[in-house]
Formats: structure tokens, C-alpha cells, sequence
């Protein structure tokens, strides 16, 4: 309470005039912050002194309930103001946020990394790791910050941030063993068969990614791998699938059969375009059930039972691949996947381009 308030009052108890329950609070709240603070004097001296007949160095005080001993007298004096703190612990001190706000930090960067380039106590082992952190979320943080920036501008059409953009990700795709698309309008490295070398028709083994961002993926090197954007409906839908696929060998005689399915899939995700693929796939390959597959239908991309895999490719060594072994995440690791087979053609009926 400011001193002028306090003599207002004053002045107005001289005069017998009545003092409300707030401002009565507002006295007492004063009263104890100011005892609060009496109690504690205005600055410390804590004596840092050699052990006799010993190395080690100990730090005194009269309010250090325990007296701390360290190798070096710098480890001695930050643990004796550890003490110190626990000592006044139950003093209302001013927000340290707010005051470091006001004042900035106490110690500068370079008067901390000149204290971590010291000797190997605890303490200044403790700060060089404190160091290595910070400077490593900043770089997150700032890393953040330019795939942010870089994005609005890309979103804006600014033809450097989206080649940038598309760098990155084609960067991120390589790592992973994945061929993207370097042409086209798209920022993501995804792109359409022509564009990333895919030759189709093809069977092949497909991980969706929809909308998700290719991050933290990895994929067996041992087999070609494409980050394919398909259309896979025809105007006024332009419905697009997008997936990293990988090229299936075909048996003997699938290759032939699944071209002519291809040519006779319905379209769409109505009840009788999937009962006409299901009379159709009896036909063509009584041995697969396709009663389980859901979801729209296209002759550009033609859904298979992953079981089907067996039966398409017998005679290859894909007949018996791992699936678990094809690819992982690094954060779910291969409990990430989810692989769709799926015959994939160029099919031009009703504008497929």
C-alpha cells in the first residue's frame, strides 16, 4: 500500500470517520508483507572458506541450516545459495519471471559458457548439459518457425518458398528411400506416375498418407518406393490417392486377368458398385473374397484384400514378403502401417487424367 494511501487513512481515523472491511484488509495484507520483509536483511554475505588440513572448500552462513563442502569454492558458494533459497522459501518474493522480465538474466551466455568450460564438478557439468539443451530446443524452435513462415509464403504462391518447400521434402523422401516427384505444382514430393517414374499398370503394395505430412519414415531399401498422387476418379469429383506404393511382381497369369478387371471395375462407393465388383471379382478371381473391401471404387485404382497377395504373386518372391519389415516409423515404429494392395492402372475412360 502506497505511503499516501496509509496517511489518508490515518487522517481519516483522526477525524473518527469509518473505515471499510477492504481497506482494514488492505492494512493487514500491508503490515504483513512489510514484517515479512523487515525480517529479512537488506543483503548477504556467505563466507566461502578452505577446510583445514584439506582440499575442500565450505560455504557459512547464519541462516544455512546445513553448511555445503565442494571440490571447488565456485560449486560451494551455488550450493549455499540452494540452502539460502530453501531458508526463504517462505518469504513472498516478487514472480521471478516477471522479474527477470523487468531485468533480464542475471548471468550472460558468454559468462555461462565461460563457467562451463571450466573444471568437471557436478555443478558445471550440470550447466554445460543445461547449455547443450537450450541451444538444442532454440534450434527446434527456429526450425519451426522457417517451415512456418515458409509455408504461408508457399500457400501464398511465392515460387522460392515453395521451391524450398519442395526441396525439403523431396529431401525427407529420399532419406527414406522414397522416389518423389521434382516437377509439378505440388510442394510435398508427391506426384502423379509420370512424374516419379511409375510405370503403370501395376499391382502394387500402398501406405496411404491422405493429408498426413511424410515425417520420421523409413522404408526397406531393397525395393523401389513412390510417392504417388493418383487420380483416382474422374471430373467433377477429382478424387486423388495418395500413398507410398512399392511395385508387386505378378504371377504367370494375373497380369493378364487384372488388366481385364480393370476395364470392368464400377465406380463409385454406392451399394450396387460394390455388388457388381463383388459378381465381377467372382468371375475373375473366384478365389479372392472381396467382401471386406469398402470405400470408393475406381478402375484407376482397383482395391485388393491384402490376402490377395499370395494368390496374385505366386511363382515370385513377393508371394511371401514381410510385411512388418517393409517399413516403420520412427514414433510408432512398423505398428504404423497399414498397407492396402491396390492394382493401379492409367485408364483414360470418362476423363481419368
Amino acid at each position: 500500500m502506497d505511503s499516501w494511501k496509509i496517511d489518508e487513512l490515518s487522517r481519516r481515523v483522526d477525524r473518527g470517520e469509518e473505515i471499510t472491511p477492504d481497506e482494514v484488509r488492505a492494512l493487514i495484507t500491508a503490515l504483513t508483507s512489510t514484517r515479512s520483509e523487515i525480517a529479512v536483511p537488506s543483503e548477504f554475505v556467505v563466507r566461502v572458506h578452505r577446510i583445514a588440513s584439506s582440499l575442500r572448500w565450505k560455504a557459512e552462513h547464519p541462516v544455512l541450516r546445513f553448511e555445503p563442502e565442494a571440490d571447488h569454492p565456485a560449486d560451494a558458494l551455488v550450493l549455499a545459495g540452494r540452502e539460502l533459497r530453501d531458508a526463504l522459501v517462505r518469504h513472498a518474493w516478487p514472480d521471478p519471471n516477471e522479474r527477470r522480465a523487468r531485468h533480464g538474466l542475471s548471468v550472460t551466455r558468454i559468462e555461462a559458457d565461460s563457467i562451463a568450460n571450466g573444471d568437471e564438478s557436478p555443478a558445471v557439468v550440470a550447466l554445460r548439459w543445461s547449455l547443450a539443451e537450450l541451444d538444442r530446443t532454440a534450434t527446434e524452435l527456429h526450425d519451426v518457425k522457417y517451415e512456418k513462415s515458409l509455408a504461408v509464403q508457399a500457400e501464398a504462391g511465392d515460387r522460392d518458398a515453395r521451391e524450398a518447400r519442395r526441396a525439403s521434402a523431396l529431401a525427407a523422401l529420399s532419406s527414406a528411400n522414397v522416389t518423389g516427384a521434382r516437377e509439378g505444382w505440388s510442394i510435398d514430393g508427391f506426384g502423379s506416375a509420370d512424374q516419379i517414374g511409375l510405370t503403370l499398370p501395376t499391382l502394387a503394395l500402398a501406405l496411404p498418407f491422405g493429408d498426413r505430412q511424410f515425417d520420421r519414415w523409413t522404408f526397406t531399401p531393397n525395393r523401389q518406393w513412390f510417392a504417388l498422387t493418383h487420380r483416382a476418379e474422374p471430373r467433377p469429383m477429382s478424387r486423388h490417392e495418395r500413398a507410398v506404393v512399392t511395385p508387386v511382381a505378378l504371377g504367370p497369369t494375373a497380369e493378364l486377368a487384372l488388366r481385364r478387371l480393370g476395364q470392368q471395375v464400377p465406380t463409385g462407393a454406392s451399394v450396387g458398385a460394390h455388388a457388381d465388383y463383388l459378381t465381377l471379382m467372382a468371375e475373375r478371381f473366384p478365389a479372392i473374397d472381396v467382401r471386406r473391401i469398402t470405400g470408393p471404387l475406381s478402375p484407376a485404382w482397383v482395391p485388393l484384400p491384402i490376402e490377395a497377395l499370395a494368390t496374385l504373386a505366386v511363382g515370385t518372391p513377393d508371394a511371401t514378403l514381410n510385411l512388418d519389415e517393409l517399413a516403420k516409423s520412427e514414433e510408432f515404429g512398423p505398428f504404423a502401417t497399414w498397407w492396402r494392395l491396390v492394382w493401379i492402372t492409367d485408364e483414360t475412360d470418362s476423363d481419368f487424367r
